[in-house]
């Protein structure tokens, strides 16, 4: 088990420290008597007692959970073979595994040995995995136990003649019955996992109609002072909606925006996400993840390899830049087509001459820019670096 963990070694000092040393996390040292959790990166120096010592952690330590970690070690061998799998992905057999883990290791098998997708499709079946159909309405099958019309015990031993008969038909019956509470079994196995994957796409396009939200929000860029478009939308969406708050829109933009890029790997093929039953979309919304964390999550996704909170920063915000570059892009293209249909290329321009659509220009008389401003990458987590 540890060294699948890629552990190397892990020495306990009896009352005083426990060191770990990892391949993929580095060297971690814990002191035994310390009662505090700091996980701040302390030199030796700075530990001045026993009571203030904390885990030390190297350039490469990954500030992710094993858990989190082995999930996108798997989704990494996921990607390198998604294409064997059918757009509607099987699930596992509840009868057959009693562990998500245990199913993710015989799925991840199955799909190394079988070169092509027509082969893992011939090897689906219902031993070990169930097939999936989110078009499929699944009608309700009420099976009342108590009320099956049979004979009674007492009264099948007082018969003499047809007893045989009749003790074959009240068995024939019950099976019956138990047929359908088995099929029951599966099919609201199979009714939980449709909707987990529906969850997902609904935040996806929750996500879409966010950002159209957004566009017309920014056309003329008609905003206060100290309103970005993000509390602009936020505002307006609140105003047009009863049952929509803050909280709402944030915690699910949050994990949409995370949901998509994750979604980008694999060219928008929702296996990704379908195939795993244990991927559930709090883990997208949780704010104990911060950017960076995930952009590290991301990668080991992608590659394999685990990156430094450093260039995890760095990526993040490489990409927050091209996603301001391409709101500016969508906004300029509507401008432009507005501009083409109205014959009048100063329609591009407001009346101090700057472009409509920069959302940075501070000489354009409606619009004042903020560091807040960032609508369409997880501006809401930069709190959490």
């Amino acid at each position: 088990m540890m060294s699948e963990l890629g552990i190397l070694s892990l020495n306990i000092i009896s009352d005083s420290e426990i060191t770990l040393e990892s391949k993929d996390v580095g060297i971690i040292k814990t002191y035994l008597n310390n009662k505090n959790n700091d996980d701040d990166i302390k030199e030796d120096d700075e530990i001045n007692t026993p009571l203030k010592p904390v885990p030390r952690r190297t350039s490469k330590r990954p500030f992710l959970s094993t858990p989190a970690i082995l999930m996108a070690k798997n989704l990494h061998i996921l990607l390198l073979n998604i294409k064997k799998i059918p757009n509607q992905a099987p699930t596992m057999n509840p009868i057959k595994f009693d562990k998500v883990d245990l199913y993710i290791e015989f799925l991840l098998e199955k799909l190394s040995t079988k070169k092509t997708k027509q082969e893992f499709e011939d090897g689906i079946d219902g031993n070990y995995f169930l097939k999936v159909d989110l078009n499929e309405n699944y009608e309700e099958v009420e099976v009342e136990i108590n009320e099956v019309s049979i004979i009674s015990e007492v009264d099948l031993l007082l018969l003499e003649e047809s007893f045989n008969v009749v003790k074959e038909e009240t068995i024939k019956t019950l099976v019956s019955r138990l047929v359908k509470v088995y099929d029951n079994v599966f099919k609201e196995h199979i009714e939980v996992e449709i909707k987990r994957r529906k969850i997902f796409r609904s935040y996806v396009n929750f996500l879409f109609l966010y950002r159209k939200i957004e566009i017309y929000c920014n056309l003329y860029k008609s905003r206060v002072k100290g309103e970005t478009i993000k509390n602009q939308t936020n505002n307006k969406i609140i105003e047009y909606s009863s049952k929509i708050k803050q909280n709402d829109i944030n915690t699910i933009i949050r994990g949409a925006k995370r949901v998509e890029q994750l979604l980008k790997l694999s060219d928008n093929n929702f296996v990704i996400i379908d195939i795993f039953p244990h991927l559930e979309v709090n883990f997208f919304k949780s704010t104990s993840i911060n950017v960076a964390a995930y952009e590290c999550w991301l990668k080991i996704v992608e590659s394999g390899n685990i990156i430094s909170e450093e260039e995890a920063q760095r990526i993040y915000s490489e990409k927050k830049s091209e996603e301001h570059k391409r709101r500016e892009n969508i906004l300029k293209e509507v401008y432009e087509k507005a501009a083409a249909l109205n014959n009048d290329d100063d329609f591009m321009y407001d009346v101090g001459g700057s472009p409509r659509y920069f959302p940075s220009d501070e000489d354009s008389p409606r619009y004042y820019p903020s560091d807040d401003d960032d609508a369409f990458l997880m501006d809401e987590d930069d709190n959490n670096n």
